[in-house]
């Protein structure tokens, strides 16, 4: 958290809809979407490439298991294209294809600092690191898809 202290001062807190949101992967690059949407995983910042919108179904905190949707800086949603598996920040939909399932290992609410694994809705295979990309179809739910989930203090 060096280069983002204010994520470290969220950590533990419950993660809720509206949260803008960061996802660490093991080697300390975030999750980003460049403004082509693109999502790539080069840089160990967290600003505005890095944040995302949580959206949910409920109000309540988030737990292990639920539905979650990420709106990127430009607007647009996290996509994964069941075909080919391409990750990508290029459109507004809010469908099944933009529908990730958060899995937690153990369960329950899950917390700023939390490691997550985000499962597609249209394929069941995970969201995970492949290269400086980020995949969607991924049959493992190894290392390389395993996030941290942050927040903003």
């Amino acid at each position: 958290y060096r280069k983002c202290p204010r994520l470290a001062e969220a950590r533990g807190s419950e993660i809720l809809r509206g949260n803008k949101v960061f996802l660490r992967t093991a080697g300390g690059t975030f999750v980003s979407s460049t403004p082509k949407g693109n999502v790539v995983v080069s840089w160990p910042n967290c600003g505005k490439w890095e944040g995302m919108l949580l959206d949910t179904d409920s109000e309540a905190a988030l737990r292990s298991g639920d539905t979650v949707y990420l709106k990127v800086h430009t607007g647009k949603r996290i996509t994964s294209v069941p075909k080919n598996g391409v990750v990508h920040g290029k459109w507004n939909h809010r469908a099944s294809w933009q529908r990730l399932q958060i899995i937690k290992d153990g369960g329950g609410v899950v917390r700023a600092g939390d490691a997550v694994r985000l499962r597609t809705n249209t394929t069941q295979l995970w969201l995970f690191v492949a290269g400086k990309r980020v995949k969607g179809d991924g049959s493992r739910g190894g290392k390389t898809s395993l996030f941290v989930i942050d927040k903003l203090a």
